[in-house]
């Protein structure tokens, strides 16, 4: 079968949640179908990574949207009542473009990646299927509860703006998605049992234990330009890290830190931003805390740590779309002392650790491959061909 798959971001390096997901999903579906990939991008992606992807899919048409354009599309999607999100990534051009590929190419059957991206194919009859994601409705609603004067505003109307739009586009697909149970709840719909599961995987050919020093004590990777990231940096660094051993060694490893996040630096924290192979600074690491209370959908960060037999301490928010075993391949906090009291057990209890090490590896590598985790979306796919 021959289909177009839209996504706003292109799809490599794998810096972002987002990306990785479809990275990851375009291998899987490219190993059964022919996939023809659409792609925005704030910048001309590189030679190599043009080369990674065009290894993969079919074919693969990337579109340029510098910052001008971008900025004159808000504007005009704010006049239309558009989500802030969908109007950053809406081009007329780019819409024109997509239409003469779907007329040259004929596919079958087009994948949206992100509601941000459904405006450009809502209108086609052919056979669509759209993968919310993360319900980010209830993201801007986190925002807007933590926000205060301009931000407060801006969260405030885009939650309402999202709302609305997450249940309208939901008429415009024949099947939908969403990453988790969690995220699935609070959708905006009277048909949220109609909205299958997609979740995450993870590659464990690639994120699996190393021996390595571990230089730091406890350790935090991920976007660290991404809202829920930054507050957990400022988060460990202000109230966990005041409660440990002054001995203590942390690592923020991750594209993108904002102003707040480097300025966390100091003798315990090393803000180290991107790292050209991740998996150098999981495996420095002997504990991955992630203190994430505002983010939504499934948290890679977690799968990779404990794909690399990385200890992990997070929040019930962030398990409930992981479902790990608390106590058991997973330990929760839920306040600083808590987190404080989880590190220290982990640090000073050699049986602990090895068992929370053994049984965290042994729940991602039987729950989360990415071909397990992909399968829905085969599975629509190939009821189509059959019928």
């Amino acid at each position: 079968m021959k289909i177009l798959v839209l996504t706003s971001r292109f799809p490599y390096p794998l810096e972002k949640g987002d990306k990785l997901r479809i990275y990851n999903q375009l291998k899987i579906l490219s190993q059964h179908h022919q996939v023809i990939l659409v792609s925005l991008a704030e910048k001309q992606p590189s030679a190599s990574h043009l080369a990674e992807i065009e290894s993969i899919v079919y074919k693969s048409h990337v579109f340029y949207l510098s910052q001008f354009k971008r900025f004159t599309s808000v504007i005009s999607g704010y006049l239309k009542k558009k989500p802030f999100r969908n109007a950053y990534f809406y081009n007329k051009r780019v819409k024109s473009e997509i239409d003469k590929i779907i007329a040259t190419e004929k596919p079958e059957h087009i994948y949206c990646h992100l509601i941000r991206m459904a405006d450009y194919i809502k209108d086609s009859t052919l056979p669509k299927t759209l993968d919310y994601m993360d319900c980010f409705s209830a993201g801007a609603e986190k925002r807007k509860s933590t926000s205060k004067g301009a931000k407060a505003w801006f969260y405030n109307k885009e939650q309402k703006l999202t709302l609305r739009y997450e249940r309208e586009i939901y008429k415009s697909f024949d099947n939908h998605f969403i990453i988790s149970d969690q995220d699935r709840k609070v959708l905006p719909l009277a048909e949220t049992q109609k909205v299958k599961l997609l979740g995450n995987g993870i590659d464990l050919d690639f994120f699996k234990p190393q021996e390595a020093t571990k230089k730091y004590d406890i350790g935090f990777i991920g976007n660290l330009g991404y809202y829920s990231n930054v507050y957990g940096s400022v988060y460990m660094a202000e109230k966990i890290l005041p409660l440990l051993d002054k001995k203590i060694k942390i690592i923020l490893a991750g594209a993108r830190p904002s102003s707040r996040v480097v300025n966390l630096a100091n003798d315990n924290i090393h803000v180290a931003g991107w790292v050209e192979d991740i998996r150098d600074a999981y495996a420095s690491i002997r504990v991955f805390v992630a203190p994430l209370f505002k983010g939504i959908g499934q948290q890679n960060k977690i799968l990779e740590a404990m794909a690399m037999g990385i200890p992990v301490v997070t929040t019930q928010q962030v398990n409930n779309a992981i479902g790990a075993t608390s106590e058991k391949e997973i330990l929760i906090a839920e306040s600083p002392e808590a987190f404080a009291t989880q590190i220290n057990k982990l640090l000073s209890d050699k049986e602990l650790y090895n068992r929370l090490q053994s049984n965290a590896l042994n729940f991602v590598s039987s729950n989360y491959s990415w071909q397990e985790a992909t399968q829905p979306l085969l599975d629509i796919l190939e009821k189509q061909e059959i019928s």
